[in-house]
C-alpha cells in the first residue's frame, strides 16, 4: 500500500511541476517530469505479459493508475476477398481501439492525427524504431543526471530484442509493418506454425493473432536518422552466437540484401523484405516498383556500421560488392528519368527522401573512407551529387521542399556543412515559429520535432531567441499532452477519444504519434536551459 502511494505521489506531482509556472512564475522541471516517465516505464511499461517476460518497452500504455497494455486489437472481417494471405481481408481500421488518422481509416470525430493504418501499427508490444524516443530519453537523462540504470536498462532492452526476436531471414520485426507481441512472445499478429499462411481460427472477435491480417511479414524499416546511430552501435557489437559465423549485425546485413533486392544484378529492391524468407503470397510484395530512395539511405548506414565493426573479410567483401550495386540501381533511375524517381518506372522527385539518402551516404561514405577509400569516396561522391541536385531543384524556393521536414535539413548539413542547406534550414525554421501551434496540436510527435528543431536552431545560431522559443513551446506541449493523474504523455492534445463502438476512451500513450519523442524533446530542452 506504501509503494502504490508513492508511485500515485509521484505522478501527482506532474501537477505541480507543469502549473508552477503559472502559480510562482517557476520553470517547469521538464528532468523532473521525464524522470518520473522514466521511472512509470521501467516500472508499468516493460513487457510483463504472456508467458516469457523481458525488458522490451511497449509502443502503447492507458495511462491510468497502473498503465497496462491495450486491449489486443480486433478487426472487421471483409465479406469479399477473404481469402488467406489477401491484402484486404480486413477493414482498415480497429474495431476496439479508436483511430486518430483520418475518417477512411476508422477515426470518426477524432480527427486526422497521423495514425497509419492497423497493418502499419504495433499496439500490443514493442518496435524499437517507433520506440526511439525511449531510448533517447533514457540515454539523455543518464547522462544528464549520472544516474546509469536508465542507460542501462534501455541497453537492455535494445540487446534483448536483438538477441531474441532476429528472423530466420537476419531480418528484424520492427518498423512500418511488425513489432514484438507482449502475450504471444512472437511476431505480432503471427501465431507460431503459421508462416506458410494456412487458415487460422480467428473470426473476428478472438483474441489471438491473425495470420491472415497481412498478405506477409514485411520488415519495412522507418526513416534512419542520425539518433539511431547509437543504438545501430549496439547490435554491432553483439558477438556471433555459439557455432554461428555471422554476428547478429551481420546477419541482418545479409538478410537485408537477400530479402529486399529482387534485382541483383542492377541492385534492384523494393522497400519490403520478407522476415521469415519464405517470400509468398501476391503480387508486387517482393518485386516490381517500390524502390523508394530513403531506404538507399538506411541500407548504407546499417551495411557501414556492419563493415566498420566486422572483422570478417568475407563479410566486408560482400558488403563492398552489395554497396556498389546498390549506387548502381540508383545511378541507373537517376540516368533514365534526369533525377532520382521514387519508383523504377518513374514516379515524381520525393525530396525529403532524397536528401535523406544523399546525408546518409556521405555520412556512411565518411564511416569507412579510411579502411576502404575507393569505396568510401565512392559513396561520398554519390551523396554528393545527389545533394547539389537537391539543392538546384529546390533553389530560392523553400516551398518545393515538399514535406518541410526540419530533421532531414538539419541532419543533413551536419553530414555536409553545406551552407546551401543552412540557409534552406533557416527558413524552414522561420515558418515553424510563424505557424508552430499547428504541428504542436498535430501529434506528440510533431510537437517534440517543434521543440527539437528549435533547439537544433539554437545549437547552429547561438542566437537565444530559438532556446527562448523551444521554451515557448516546451510549456505549450506540457498544457496539451500531460494530465495531473499520470507521468505518461497523451499522444494527442484530447482528454478522450472515440472508438468505432461509440465507447468513449481516456487518450492513450503512444509512440507511433510521438509520446516517447516529445519524453526526449523534454529532456534535450531541460538540458539547454540549464547549460545554455
Amino acid at each position: 500500500m506504501k509503494k502504490q502511494l508513492r508511485i500515485l505521489l509521484g505522478c501527482l506531482s506532474i501537477g505541480v511541476l507543469f502549473t508552477s509556472t503559472t502559480l510562482a512564475n517557476q520553470p517547469i522541471d521538464y528532468a523532473k517530469m521525464v524522470k518520473l516517465y522514466a521511472d512509470e516505464m521501467l516500472r508499468n511499461g516493460q513487457d510483463h505479459y504472456g508467458k516469457q517476460s523481458s525488458p522490451l518497452f511497449s509502443t502503447a500504455l492507458l495511462r491510468e493508475s497502473k498503465p497496462t497494455l491495450l486491449p489486443y486489437p480486433q478487426f472487421q472481417r471483409r465479406k469479399e476477398k477473404s481469402n488467406p494471405g489477401n491484402r484486404w481481408v480486413f477493414e482498415t481500421y480497429f474495431l476496439n481501439i479508436p483511430m486518430l488518422g483520418s475518417p477512411k481509416n476508422g477515426s470518426r470525430e477524432n480527427g486526422d492525427h497521423g495514425m497509419e493504418k492497423p497493418h502499419k501499427q504495433t499496439i500490443s508490444g514493442d518496435d524499437p524504431l517507433d520506440n526511439l524516443g525511449v531510448y533517447k530519453a533514457f540515454f539523455l537523462l543518464s547522462d544528464y543526471t549520472g544516474i546509469k540504470k536508465y542507460k542501462k536498462e534501455a541497453t537492455k532492452s535494445l540487446k534483448w530484442f536483438y538477441e531474441h526476436t532476429q528472423g530466420p531471414s537476419g531480418l528484424y520485426p520492427w518498423g512500418e509493418h511488425m513489432g514484438w507481441d507482449f502475450r504471444h512472445d512472437y511476431v505480432t499478429y503471427h501465431i507460431k506454425g503459421h508462416e506458410d499462411f494456412i487458415l487460422n481460427p480467428y473470426k473476428g472477435n478472438s483474441a489471438e493473432p491473425i495470420t491472415e491480417l497481412y498478405q506477409s511479414w514485411e520488415h519495412e524499416p522507418r526513416g534512419m536518422y542520425t539518433e539511431w546511430e547509437p543504438f545501430l552501435e549496439i547490435l554491432a557489437d553483439l558477438p556471433a552466437g555459439k557455432d554461428e559465423f555471422y554476428k547478429p549485425i551481420e546477419k541482418y546485413s545479409l538478410g537485408i540484401w537477400e530479402q529486399h533486392f529482387f534485382d541483383k544484378d542492377n541492385g534492384f529492391y523494393n522497400r519490403h523484405g520478407d522476415y521469415f524468407g519464405l517470400k509468398r503470397s501476391i503480387e508486387g510484395t517482393y518485386g516490381s516498383d517500390m524502390m523508394f530512395p530513403k531506404y538507399t539511405g538506411y541500407f548504407m548506414e546499417t551495411w557501414s556500421v556492419a563493415y566498420q565493426h566486422s572483422d570478417n573479410p568475407q563479410f566486408k567483401s560482400q558488403i563492398s560488392e552489395y554497396i556498389r550495386k546498390l549506387i548502381k540501381g540508383n545511378k541507373i533511375i537517376r540516368n533514365k528519368f534526369g533525377f532520382r524517381a521514387s519508383l523504377i518506372t518513374g514516379g515524381e522527385y520525393d525530396t525529403r527522401q532524397c536528401l535523406q539518402m544523399a546525408y546518409q551516404a556521405i555520412k556512411s561514405g565518411k564511416r569507412i573512407e579510411k579502411e576502404n577509400t575507393e569505396l568510401g569516396m565512392e559513396m561520398i561522391s554519390f551523396g554528393k551529387s545527389e545533394i547539389d541536385f537537391f539543392c538546384n531543384y529546390i533553389g530560392n524556393d523553400i516551398d518545393k521542399y515538399k514535406s518541410g521536414d526540419p530533421e532531414t535539413l538539419y541532419y543533413a548539413y551536419l553530414a555536409t556543412e553545406d551552407n546551401r542547406l543552412l540557409e534552406m534550414y533557416y527558413k524552414i525554421i522561420a515558418g515553424i515559429i510563424s505557424d508552430g501551434d499547428k504541428m504542436m496540436y498535430y501529434n506528440a510527435g510533431e510537437a517534440a520535432k517543434c521543440i527539437e528543431s528549435m533547439l537544433n536552431m539554437y545549437q547552429l545560431s547561438g542566437d537565444k531567441k530559438y532556446l527562448k522559443e523551444a521554451g515557448k513551446r516546451g510549456e505549450q506541449a506540457v498544457n496539451l499532452y500531460f494530465t495531473k493523474d499520470s507521468c505518461l504523455p497523451k499522444c494527442v492534445p484530447a482528454n478522450y477519444i472515440t472508438c468505432v463502438d461509440n465507447k468513449i476512451w481516456r487518450t492513450f500513450y503512444y509512440a507511433h504519434l510521438g509520446s516517447d519523442d516529445l519524453m526526449a524533446a523534454l529532456m534535450k530542452l531541460s538540458i539547454a536551459l540549464k547549460n545554455p
